[in-house]
């Protein structure tokens, strides 16, 4: 199959090769954080080992078929996508139902990577599916945790729970506002 050489396809393969290689790294950062903790959850050794050869086996394959960015883009924005919700629910849960639970201790840095999917979205979806897309991300990761929070407001009231419903309240809906 020949490959498309207008300047928009080029700039969507060289992006797609580019956030695969950064996401190859990040997971693989993570491997490397999380296997060296001193007391790290069986999520945080299962997770970023399994998105470090899933992205890589991704980038391999847009190497091999450049034609196929858009299905490599949808199966990336996914496994990143669940990859941030399971930890989301996990450790919201985890932490309400266990009586020494505590969120803010045991979440791992999920929140932050939500505004790159987010940005992902907007740049890589068909503009039909941008806001329903960071609807759903927002209301899937950002639910538990805020209703965790709220339910627990001495852990809402320090640094790092006001950190977390600051980036998942009003930082999350300025984005999704400006999205409209």
């Amino acid at each position: 199959m020949l490959i498309s050489d207008k300047p928009n396809d080029r700039f969507v393969r060289r992006a797609s090769i580019t956030l695969l290689s950064l996401s190859v790294m990040g997971a693989a950062l993570a491997v490397y954080l999380h296997g060296n903790a001193s007391q790290p959850q069986m999520m945080d050794l299962v997770i970023p080992p399994a998105l470090l050869l899933a992205f890589a086996v991704l980038l391999f394959y847009l190497y091999r078929k450049p034609w196929q960015v858009e299905a490599v883009l949808r199966v990336s924005f996914m496994l990143a996508f669940l990859a941030l919700v399971i930890p989301a629910w996990f450790y919201s849960l985890r932490a309400y139902f266990l009586p020494d639970g505590s969120l803010i201790q045991t979440l791992p840095p999920i929140v932050p990577l939500l505004f790159p999917v987010t940005i992902g979205f907007v740049l890589f979806l068909r503009p039909r599916e941008v806001a329903p897309s960071v609807a759903a991300a927002w209301l899937l990761i950002g639910g538990p945790i805020l209703v965790y929070l709220v339910a627990h407001p001495a852990e809402l009231f320090t640094p790092r729970g006001h950190d977390l419903a600051i980036a998942l309240l009003p930082s999350m809906a300025i984005v999704y506002v400006m999205l409209q």
